[in-house]
């Protein structure tokens, strides 16, 4: 897994950066994970409103058999769009003949599938999702036969409840808001089944959600009704994300059913909670914290973060939250919590948080 990168201001604090060899101002941050970061550094660049922005470099797919990639291409015939056609490693043999199996029976006359015809909401979600995961800089290897398994559980829905109550991690998906939507905005939107054509879904399983495609926004809730009513933190944001190459914007209040909840969004409500630390660790991070505040999701939120990689910069605006996470290791989540007085702008959602 690559390191974790936000897009920044450099507005609300004193921040350093360093010159590369053509003079563009630049923030790395370290790559931490178990996984070894491509030999390219993460980087960002200061645009003329000095914004500092930065970004993830993209792993370049390994070299692979002829045979393997054979597999693949046939199988990424269907969602090749912008794609590069190889997979991330080696195919196992039994794997390929699975492959291979799975690819003979794609052809035009199965493109036709359940959930294809774009004649409604869902089903152009449904097809904008598909179309989009083949450009995704994919983490895992056979990218078109995941891609294949997934279009095709995804494809056999017929409505957005069945999203919502999926059940297996093959069907599973995340909300994502489309970049050029989130840009857009001048307030954050709730979510909203009716504003299906602002999203992409993405599957949660391994592989689809990275670091250049994908950001998760850490942000306070300033007021119970809604997080950001005048939109201030939406600005810095948007002007955070203006250069970024990410495509789709993870943000609570936007990706999440709010509010008085159905039974089935109730459910994909709490599933998606649970599932939280796998998003954080894997999207590219972008945070506006104005000053420090007891907020026990965004002490949640910067956990996941910094737990999930070796070491990290520790900017003045998260400097209290990281702190109180190495702290947490010692003493214990309790004890940190009652010491600094955290809670939740929705008192119920500590339960959730803590246990």
């Amino acid at each position: 897994m690559l390191s974790c990168l936000g897009c920044r201001s450099s507005s609300s604090t004193s921040r350093k950066g360093k010159e590369t060899s053509d003079g563009i101002k630049v923030r790395v941050m370290p790559s931490s994970t178990p996984v070894p970061p491509p030999a390219s550094s993460a980087s960002g660049k200061k645009n003329s409103d000095g914004i500092i922005v930065r970004v993830m470099p993209s792993t370049a797919p390994a070299q692979i058999s002829p045979s393997a990639a054979t597999v693949d291409q046939l199988v990424s015939k269907q969602y090749r769009g912008n794609g590069t056609g190889a997979t991330a490693n080696p195919t196992p043999p039994r794997l390929a003949h699975t492959i291979l199996a799975i690819a003979q029976t794609i052809g035009p006359t199965n493109k036709q599938q359940v959930g294809s015809d774009a004649s409604t909401p869902f089903k152009r979600l449904v097809e904008r999702s598909i179309s989009a995961w083949s450009s995704l800089r994919f983490c895992q290897e056979n990218k078109y036969y995941n891609i294949h398994l997934h279009a095709t559980a995804l494809r056999g829905m017929k409505s957005l409840d069945e999203v919502l109550n999926s059940r297996t991690p093959i069907s599973q998906m995340w909300f994502f808001q489309l970049k050029s939507s989130f840009m857009q905005q001048s307030r954050f939107t709730q979510w909203d089944e009716s504003r299906l054509d602002d999203y992409v879904l993405i599957p949660v399983a391994a592989g689809f959600v990275n670091k250049t495609d994908c950001v998760f926004v850490s942000h306070f809730w300033r007021t119970t009704q809604h997080p950001d009513p005048e939109g201030l933190d939406l600005n810095l944001l948007r002007q955070d994300l203006a250069d970024s190459r990410c495509s789709y914007v993870w943000v609570d209040w936007t990706c999440l059913p709010q509010g008085k909840l159905s039974d089935l969004q109730k459910y994909y409500f709490q599933v998606s909670l649970r599932k939280l630390p796998l998003l954080v660790r894997d999207c590219g991070y972008s945070w506006r914290f104005p000053d420090f505040r007891p907020r026990l999701w965004i002490l949640f939120e910067v956990a996941c973060w910094l737990f999930n990689h070796e070491s990290c910069v520790e900017y003045d605006d998260m400097a209290g939250y990281i702190s109180d996470c190495r702290e947490m290791v010692q003493v214990g989540v309790k004890a940190v919590v009652d010491k600094r007085k955290y809670k939740c702008t929705n008192g119920g959602d500590t339960r959730i948080v803590t246990r």
